[in-house]
């Protein structure tokens, strides 16, 4: 029992340092062994007694690395594309078919970004997972209402870790749009809470074989490459001014630096950067 608890500690604490999250003791949320139990949607000592909020809906509380938190009650239509952008989401998809994260979650896989982009400035979607330069396009091309929400880099490859050459590395973010921030505020916050416990989960090297698994399952990487994942909390997932800076010099190295490609950066409203109380 006391190793049980000892490695939950050490899983929340992983959690809250990686994602750059700072909380003091006094105020982090207590986690019981089963704080959720989602195959019944029953109460726990840990969960408090379901209410209903004003459509009717019963509401329950779910824990995430931000704590227990009550769930949205909405569902975000989310897309990718098959592949190692794939790979942060993996823990995300799965909780979502286990009732354990705070947003609701209906996954598209779709072929192209190009498509992405259409479905997500055409409504059909509501968050996307695109490469950076991508989404960086979709904004300066298409749309200015884009918005990117987070970084999602989880670099499977060694050799291109250590290269010098930083234009060959992708870096994978999440994007959606000003009006969806607007009229869902509560349910974007929840996802970046949802999302870094997903992208530090799959870091875990005591999460490996259920690692594979998922990443089998989604068409995120060849299970072989699983144990090459970077154990970086950084490396996992970026949120608001770490988020931008990375961005901005990963786009001006990948554009090459100069007055003209700093020019062509997105502008600051891009960047989502979550308020603070």
């Amino acid at each position: 029992m006391k190793k049980s608890m000892l490695a939950i500690a050490v899983m929340v604490a992983l959690v809250f340092n990686a994602c750059g999250i700072q909380s003091k003791k006094d105020d982090r949320p207590i986690k019981s062994e089963k704080a959720v139990n989602t195959s019944q949607n029953t109460a726990t000592e840990s969960e408090k007694p379901e209410e209903t909020n004003s459509s009717g809906k019963k509401t329950k509380e779910v824990y995430n690395c931000c704590g227990f938190i009550t769930d949205t009650g909405v569902t975000v239509k989310l897309g990718g594309t098959k592949g190692r952008g794939l790979i942060g989401m993996v823990k995300l998809l799965d909780n979502a078919k286990q009732d354990k994260t705070v947003n609701g979650y209906d996954f598209k896989v779709l072929s192209t970004a190009e498509e992405l982009g259409e479905k997500l400035l055409g409504g059909e979607l509501d968050m996307i997972i695109l490469p950076v330069k991508a989404g960086a396009k979709l904004y300066g091309e298409k749309d200015s209402r884009v918005r990117m929400l987070v970084t999602g880099e989880i670099d499977i490859s060694e050799k291109q870790k250590k290269s010098d050459n930083k234009k060959k590395r992708i870096i994978t973010g999440a994007f959606t749009t000003e009006d969806y921030i607007r009229e869902n505020k509560n349910a974007v916050d929840a996802f970046l809470g949802d999302y870094r416990y997903s992208a530090v989960w799959i870091t875990n090297k005591e999460n490996i074989e259920e690692a594979v698994k998922l990443i089998e399952e989604y068409d995120a990487a060849k299970a072989d490459n699983v144990d090459k994942v970077v154990s970086s909390g950084e490396k996992a997932c970026l949120i608001g001014e770490k988020m931008k800076s990375v961005t901005e010099d990963y786009l001006l190295t990948a554009k090459k630096k100069g007055k003209k490609a700093k020019a062509k950066l997105p502008k600051d409203e891009f960047y989502y950067i979550k308020e603070t109380k």
